[in-house]
């Protein structure tokens, strides 16, 4: 889905909300081009910490799908 919404809209950031936070699922979600993971359990400011950095034009990994990258 991800490349699908790059595909169709080449400059438009995307930020992946999920309720995975292992490690393949934020690999994946990078290299098909999001801009952006969170996992669902951090909503509230990370999220918007999130939303802010990938409209500012940097990547941003969530905290807790960081440490589901650290843990393989």
């Amino acid at each position: 889905m991800v490349r699908d919404i790059r595909a169709a809209y080449a400059a438009l950031p995307v930020l992946v909300l999920t309720i995975h936070d292992a490690r393949g699922y934020a690999e994946q979600a990078f290299a098909a081009g999001a801009s952006g993971y969170v996992t669902k359990q951090e909503m509230g400011e990370v999220l918007l910490v999130a939303i802010r950095s990938v409209l500012a034009g940097e990547r941003y990994l969530s905290p807790q799908a960081g440490a589901g990258l650290a843990r393989t």
